[in-house]
């Protein structure tokens, strides 16, 4: 690892935890829209961007509500669902396939977190699922969109 990976991992991962923070009031519970999560659509452009989105995950979920519970399923549920995606992405040429793999790795994934909040709170597993699974599926729209416009600006690859 050089000084250059080092310091863009840094910066991703800190705008994630800043991201989260902000938008706080949507990003924890059983109805959840992390802003934070468009990020993960970076994914499709560069699997390098994995170990900063990893880390960005768990300096967000150290103001958790849930404290060590949602550092252990939040932080599991981005490994699963991004680790899903590099691993099928590698057989996608197509950016748009990437990006939509990417969009439904995560978003079934959180299959983690409704366990958690059955967990935490006893919420019902299924229900729980479709709701956060959608929140994510919403932030993964925005992310499609949204990484599109900032490709144009930034070459996403290059990381």
């Amino acid at each position: 690892m050089n000084n250059k990976y080092i310091a863009k991992t840094a910066i991703i991962a800190v705008l994630f935890f800043v991201v989260n923070t902000v938008f706080s009031a949507i990003s924890f519970g059983a109805v959840q829209v992390r802003i934070a999560n468009i990020m993960y659509q970076f994914i499709p452009y560069n699997k390098r961007y994995f170990l900063a989105l990893i880390l960005g995950v768990a300096l967000a979920n150290t103001v958790s509500p849930l404290g060590w519970l949602d550092m252990v399923f939040g932080v599991g549920t981005s490994v699963a669902g991004l680790g899903s995606a590099i691993l099928i992405n590698k057989y996608i040429d197509s950016l748009l396939g990437r990006k939509i793999v990417t969009a439904f790795t995560v978003s079934l994934a959180t299959i983690f977190v409704a366990y958690e909040l059955n967990i935490a709170f006893n919420a019902p597993l299924l229900p729980t699922f479709v709701t956060v699974a959608i929140g994510q599926l919403i932030s993964q729209i925005v992310g499609i969109f949204a990484t599109s416009a900032i490709n144009k600006r930034i070459d996403l690859s290059q990381f």
